[in-house]
C-alpha cells in the first residue's frame, strides 16, 4: 500500500515504540481523539503515546486505504498488543496540513 510518508512515518514510529518521533508527525496544535478523550498538542501526543505503547505493547498494520486526498486520509489499520481482544480492526481518520497531521479521529 502507497501511504503518503508522514502516515508511513507515523505507522513506523508506532512500531518502535518511539514516542517522541511519533509526536513529530503531529502540529503543535495537533489533536487526536480516541477512546472518548482528546490530547491536544505534541506534548500531550507523546505521553498518550508512550503510555499506550508501555501499557499495551501496541503495533500497527495499515490493512485498507479507504480515502486519500491532499487534505485527509482514511486508513483501516489492524492493532496488536496485549489487550483484550487483540487484534483488532480500527478506522484512522487523519488530517493533514503542510505535510503534518493535524488531527487524528480513530474509532
Amino acid at each position: 500500500m502507497n501511504l503518503p510518508e508522514i502516515i508511513q512515518n507515523f505507522v513506523d514510529s508506532q512500531n518502535r515504540h518511539d514516542s517522541a518521533l511519533f509526536a513529530a508527525n503531529f502540529s503543535n496544535e495537533a489533536v487526536v481523539y480516541d477512546e472518548g478523550e482528546m490530547r491536544t498538542g505534541r506534548e500531550e501526543i507523546r505521553q498518550w503515546n508512550e503510555k499506550n505503547s508501555e501499557r499495551y505493547n501496541t503495533q500497527m498494520s495499515p490493512l485498507e486505504l479507504l480515502d486519500l486526498n491532499d487534505e485527509k486520509v482514511v486508513i483501516v489499520m489492524n492493532i496488536s498488543g496485549t489487550f483484550q481482544g487483540s487484534p483488532i480492526h480500527l478506522k484512522f481518520n487523519f488530517k493533514i496540513d503542510n505535510g503534518l497531521i493535524t488531527s487524528l479521529n480513530i474509532g
